[in-house]
This record gives structure tokens, C-alpha cells and sequence, in this order.
């Protein structure tokens, strides 16, 4: 194992985990438990190899562990241990320091499960203590759902098990660009680029829930950038 040989525990900790690639498998995997194909397919560019490597790396560091499901399934998944959640959650700061610098371009790989996590490590859950309602989000076509139960906030990439409270139509451009707080959502530009349908009631909490708390925080205003060119690296 390559190591710093510092006596640090962050040096310590990227030892074991800092290596590309790793903490993306675990974010992946943070959303629950999944098979080697669908991990290879979330994450495009790693490669078939280079993924079994870091898994082996994260069963030997006791990050990740294999579980057999039972028939009809009869297939292994790969899933966070106790010490996988704890990093998984260690990493949330480091995923809102990045959003500094997503910009609103949704030209690269963008999932729904990757939105629904930062929701469920953000959302101010004492403002949403006694709600139950249930979102339903079509994107591009594709649909995911988030529901809030007395503060606690889940989703999956599937259409909403029964009638949503709100029907949120649009693209991921017009997602982002309201999600990063650079379009007002209630601002007629908006409304032309999608649809947010549901009782009065339920979209006022929709929009204080999941819309509101992300606006004005100051990694939307990124700092400016060097342009790329000889000593710019």
C-alpha cells in the first residue's frame, strides 16, 4: 500500500482512500447496496479493472463488504460497512465545498440519486418537522421522486409510488440553473421552461424545502478562474 508516512490522520485516511475513483464509489454505494455491473455502469470511464481493484482495496480497509441476496435476485451486491457510512458522511463537506465549482452547464454526467443525496445530507430538518408530502421530478424525460416525512427526506430514481403532492416537468439546464440560485423559479423565463404543479400549500413547502435553503450561499458566486495556458497548471 502507498502511503505518506505521515503520523496525520488525514494522511492516514487518504491512504486508504484517496486514491481516484474511490470516493466516488462511495458515494455510489451510499445510496444503497449495488452489483458490480451497476457500479460499473454509474460510474463511466473507470473501467472493469481498475473498479475490482478498489473494491478489493475498500473489503481489505473494511470500507465495503459483499453480501449474496437470496433467490430470485441469487446475485452479489457491494455495500457500505459501519466505517463505509461514517466515510460516506465525512465526504458531504467536502461535496458542498465543491459546488463552487459545478457551474450550470449539465453537459457532463449528471444523476438523480447524486441530487437526492445532497438534499438528504442539507435539508433543515426542523423546518420540515410535520410535513409529509412527496415530490415527483421528470427531467429530461427522466423521473425521480423525494419524499419528506417529519423531517426526514428519501427518493429513488423511479416515478412517485402513488399521486405526488407536487409535479415538478422541466430540463436539467433550467433543474440546475434554478438549483444553483442563478434562475427564480417564480420568475416568467421560468415558467416557460417547465411546469410545477400542485396544490398552493404544497408547492409553498416544496419551494421552502428544497429550493429556498440553496439559494444565496456563497459557493454559487465561484471564484474566478486563471484561464488555462503555459503556467496556469
Amino acid at each position: 500500500m502507498k502511503t505518506y508516512g505521515q503520523f496525520c490522520p488525514l494522511a492516514r485516511a487518504l491512504d486508504r482512500v484517496g486514491d481516484r475513483w474511490t470516493p466516488l464509489i462511495v458515494r455510489d454505494l451510499a445510496a444503497g447496496p449495488k452489483r458490480y455491473t451497476d457500479l460499473l455502469r454509474g460510474l463511466p470511464g473507470i473501467g472493469t479493472t481498475l473498479l475490482a481493484d478498489r473494491l478489493r482495496r475498500l473489503e481489505e480497509e473494511g470500507v465495503v463488504e459483499r453480501r449474496e441476496l437470496p433467490a430470485p435476485a441469487a446475485s452479489t451486491v457491494y455495500e457500505l460497512t459501519q466505517a463505509g457510512r461514517e466515510l460516506s458522511s465525512a465526504l458531504v463537506p467536502l461535496a458542498s465545498w465543491g459546488l463552487r465549482y459545478l457551474g450550470v452547464n449539465a453537459t457532463e454526467e449528471l444523476r438523480p440519486e447524486w441530487i437526492i443525496m445532497l438534499w438528504q445530507q442539507h435539508i433543515e430538518r426542523e423546518n420540515a418537522r410535520g410535513v409529509h408530502d412527496l415530490y415527483e421530478f421528470v427531467v429530461d424525460g427522466q423521473p425521480f421522486h423525494v419524499a419528506i416525512d417529519d423531517g426526514e427526506l428519501t427518493g429513488g430514481v423511479s416515478p412517485a409510488p402513488r399521486a405526488p403532492d407536487v409535479r415538478v416537468t422541466t430540463d436539467w439546464q433550467t433543474f440546475l440553473e434554478v438549483g444553483l440560485g442563478r434562475l427564480d423559479p417564480l420568475d416568467p423565463a421560468a415558467a416557460t421552461r417547465g411546469a410545477v404543479e400542485g396544490d398552493d400549500a404544497a408547492v409553498a413547502r416544496f419551494f421552502e424545502l428544497l429550493v429556498a435553503p440553496w439559494r444565496g450561499r456563497e459557493w454559487f458566486d465561484p471564484p474566478a478562474r486563471v484561464a488555462d495556458g503555459p503556467g496556469s497548471r
